[in-house]
């Protein structure tokens, strides 16, 4: 083949020719096979498989800060300043605890007392022999006849629970929720900070402990005195 054929078959066009037939049946069967397909695409993978959507993975954190103060009258009728630090323990990034009751018995030592609680009831120091344990402490073979109890060994005065020492103030302390979010397949990054400068909102990223308690269907009342927990996912 010479060089003018070459460049002949080069500088050639082709074309395709149609044929037309006509059988109903196989237009049935053309056009049905198309509607199945597209069907398919449209229905199946972009409408319920969502195609036209991409997906990622994400890195995100939350983070808790408290703050506010809150106070206890305790037994000798004395007024407790607590802040966050001390009623809140256990630091931690997306959770955090509160202490809402509190029992404290001051000035305790080793000595002889009654059980405030158990109520150890005696008529005779027999009904008290012991060393035998009873309540927080050790029988040890009196008995107070007056008061009808025994007499134990122990850390005295004994803790009595019965005596509430609330946590007042508590819900009015407030918890400022953070919550950072990245995309790194897309580049986008969104937070629950308004602007720059990372402004509080009331009820958007920051909360008070009564309405987080609302948010719970619960009250600090309900609460107090044995505590709860909320999980939320």
């Amino acid at each position: 083949m010479g060089i003018a054929d070459r460049v002949s078959n080069l500088l050639s066009y082709q074309t395709f020719k149609i044929v037309q037939i006509r059988n109903w049946k196989l237009g049935v069967i053309h056009y049905a096979t198309q509607l199945l397909i597209l069907g398919f695409v449209i229905g199946f993978i972009i409408i319920y498989k969502k195609g036209y959507q991409s997906q990622g993975g994400l890195v995100g954190n939350v983070s808790i800060k408290l703050k506010g103060t809150a106070w206890i009258i305790d037994n000798n009728n004395e007024t407790q300043v607590w802040d966050e630090y001390d009623l809140s323990p256990m630091p931690s990034t997306d959770t955090f605890f509160l202490t809402s009751n509190v029992h404290t018995t001051p000035r305790q030592s080793r000595g002889t007392c009654m059980d405030p609680e158990n109520n150890i009831t005696c008529t005779q120091d027999s009904d008290c022999a012991g060393p035998k344990s009873a309540g927080e402490g050790i029988m040890n073979g009196i008995c107070n006849t007056t008061a009808k109890q025994c007499v134990l060994k122990a850390w005295c005065p004994m803790e009595n629970e019965n005596e509430n020492s609330g946590i007042q103030g508590l819900d009015q302390m407030t918890a400022f929720i953070k919550v950072q979010v990245y995309f790194p397949n897309y580049g986008i990054y969104r937070n629950n900070v308004n602007g720059s400068a990372g402004q509080l909102t009331n009820n958007y990223n920051l909360f008070t402990v009564e309405k987080l308690l609302s948010m719970a269907n619960t009250n600090y009342q309900e609460i107090q005195k044995n505590g709860g927990s909320s999980i939320s996912t």
